[in-house]
């Protein structure tokens, strides 16, 4: 399991940090000593090369070999800021959505949190149906870790478009438990298990 970053990242970091610390001080060292110029710009010069190169090779990489989206060194020191950014809530499904007194059959989209800094954000949910077309729900959200290392939401209010729609459940909190580096598995107000994934 990855607690941190892969070799060649940090390596990639502490490289790239140390010749940016070298360029600065040699184009100090150019301004102040004018009789050294050409020989500093000669080792100046295939730094900053050495720099951009080394730049592209962080961004490939970066792409190749992303940060784990759950550290455990992170979930269990209860760190929200983890949490930044959208995460997808279960799968597709089907089931029954109550629209002003009636029931229809429709197809469920996964759900979507979205989440800032400090473990506020929204949660939502689609759907499509057959007679009433697309339904969508949005929630505030607030995150907050419990003290058996377990991760709790709760919404409030749920408001859906058209209006007549309505979150019929009461799964108005969610309990997630780590699994591993990429899952977290979250359970609902109605005892329902979701699969919780950076989107």
């Amino acid at each position: 399991m990855t607690r941190s970053f892969a070799l060649l990242s940090r390596l990639l970091h502490w490289t790239m940090a140390l010749l940016i610390l070298a360029m600065l001080f040699i184009g100090v060292a150019m301004v102040s000593s004018l009789s050294d110029y050409h020989r500093l710009v000669a080792i100046h010069r295939p730094l900053g090369i050495l720099l951009l190169v080394l730049v592209a090779v962080r961004l490939i990489n970066r792409l190749l070999s992303p940060p784990p989206p759950l550290p455990a060194d992170r979930w269990a020191q209860k760190d929200l800021g983890m949490l930044q950014g959208c995460w997808r809530l279960g799968r597709d499904t089907e089931g029954s959505i109550g629209l002003a007194g009636r029931s229809e059959r429709c197809a469920i989209r996964a759900g979507r949190i979205c989440f800032s800094a400090n473990g506020g954000g929204e949660r939502q949910a689609t759907a499509n149906c057959p007679a009433t077309g697309t339904i969508t729900c949005t929630a505030p959200i607030t995150a907050r870790f419990g003290n058996d290392s377990t991760l709790r939401t709760s919404q409030p209010a749920v408001r859906c478009n058209p209006s007549q729609a309505n979150w019929t459940g009461t799964p108005n909190s969610l309990t997630c438990r780590r699994v591993s580096d990429t899952l977290a598995i979250c359970r609902d107000g109605l005892n329902f298990e979701h699969e919780f994934r950076r989107d």
